[in-house]
């Protein structure tokens, strides 16, 4: 009996689990999908993370180590649900994300924490502040090399819109792929102009910029090619017009 008990308990617990993570997912679709609109992407402004209540952050090192604990849940969450390289809808989820943990952090009595808690905060603004820096070159650098890789924007959009699980177009899918690989073999002429130094219309960078660009390239196939079988197969009118164009 006493065995019953425990196994059914264990059932319960799983079941409540179960249920909490579904509400979870729920939620973050729903979240991106008021975040994206289909084809032109927008950052919806709603609150990241949830009206913090620093007595529910306390743990034996400290608020301040509570406060990292949180974030670096939160964050790993985030990175995880926008994975599109050099995205602009990730890039300003993540802004608002670490503004709004430096809101956070702000409003702990910085001359009531021990010396341990001074040292993590201002360790953790430092840290916050570098990835707003990071933010802000990681979209100077794509735009340097976006002569280079035009057609990337596509292909982040549609990775993008992705996360929404809309109904597929699949004729209009298709017809961007062409336009797609027009588009490639006409920045490919370009670049070998700028190479060779032919025409007016070269494309001419500097060797890192070519390099980034290179290294994005392989980010930017790897990420069509997930998009592309998270379709394939499951919705056979997506594979009958997209599959070829791909």
């Amino acid at each position: 009996i006493t065995f019953q008990r425990k196994r059914m308990e264990q059932s319960k617990t799983g079941l409540s689990l179960a249920i909490g993570l579904a509400v979870i997912a729920v939620s973050t679709s729903y979240a991106f999908a008021q975040s994206v609109k289909t084809g032109e992407p927008t950052l919806n402004t709603t609150r990241i993370i949830q009206q913090l209540d620093i007595n529910d952050l306390n743990v034996p090192e400290g608020q301040v180590a509570g406060l990292i604990r949180r974030y670096t849940a939160d964050r790993s969450g985030l990175n995880r649900f926008y994975s599109a390289p050099y995205s602009p809808v990730r890039r300003a989820r993540l802004k608002q994300f670490y503004n709004e943990w430096l809101e956070a952090l702000r409003s702990l009595n910085f001359d009531a924490l021990s010396q341990n808690e001074t040292v993590d905060y201002v360790l953790f603004k430092n840290h916050l502040d570098h990835e707003l820096l990071q933010l802000d070159t990681e979209e100077k650098r794509y735009t340097e090399m976006e002569s280079l890789i035009p057609f990337a924007k596509r292909m982040i959009e549609l990775e993008d819109t992705r996360r929404l699980m809309q109904p597929m177009n699949p004729p209009k899918i298709a017809a961007l792929m062409t336009a797609l690989a027009k588009q490639i073999q006409d920045t490919k002429k370009t670049v070998d102009a700028g190479l060779k130094g032919e025409g007016k219309n070269a494309v001419k960078v500097k060797k890192t910029v070519a390099n980034r660009a290179s290294d994005g390239l392989t980010s930017f196939r790897n990420m069509l090619k997930n998009w592309f079988g998270f379709y394939n197969g499951y919705d056979p009118n997506f594979t009958w017009w997209v599959g070829q164009p791909y």
